[in-house]
């Protein structure tokens, strides 16, 4: 072999290593290219799916709070409406609370509403109070602060021999 042969084929060896080494090397980015835009792609899904899961997570702590809120009106509304059957005891309260004032009285249910779909019933009373009128102002205090829903109607305060005599018509509210 001459040495321009030889020179040739050394050529002709180093651009058939070259073009080794550029295939493989295109051949291996070709294959990485995939395999980076396959775990980019589960990258941005696996985001999707944490930003969904957030997402959720607020919802359900709000719904949480919602909840619990709910339930404080609930019990709320458990206390002030009490249930028809409760109204008779009714009677038992106003008069330990007169009691308490130093009144004589007398309670009677005088008329009923049923409850509707987003209304209370009422339950209507006339309550008679006797004694001192401080007596008559500390029962309506009691009254209004101890958390049922009362609506007084008419008051009637009349002077009497053994102090007042006051008559109250109104309702009750009732679930």
């Amino acid at each position: 072999m001459t040495a321009e042969q030889e020179l040739r084929n050394k050529f002709l060896i180093h651009i058939g290593l070259f073009v080794a080494v550029v295939g493989v090397l295109g051949g291996a980015t070709w294959i990485l290219r995939g395999v980076i835009h396959e775990r980019a792609e589960t990258a941005v899904r696996l985001r999707e799916q944490l930003r969904s899961t957030a997402e959720n997570l607020r919802s359900f702590t709000q719904l949480k709070e919602a909840q619990q809120q709910a339930q404080r009106y609930e019990a709320l509304i458990q206390r002030a409406f009490p249930e028809r059957d409760e109204v008779l005891s009714f009677s038992k309260t106003f008069t330990a609370i007169a009691a308490s004032h130093d009144l004589t009285s007398t309670f009677s249910i005088v008329s009923e509403t049923k409850p509707t779909g987003s209304e209370p019933g009422r339950a209507g009373f006339t309550l008679t109070l006797t004694g001192p009128f401080d007596g008559i102002t500390g029962f309506l205090d009691e009254v209004a602060r101890n958390g049922y829903f009362v609506a007084f109607r008419s008051i009637t305060v009349v002077s009497g021999e053994g102090g007042y005599k006051a008559t109250l018509g109104g309702d009750i509210l009732i679930r």
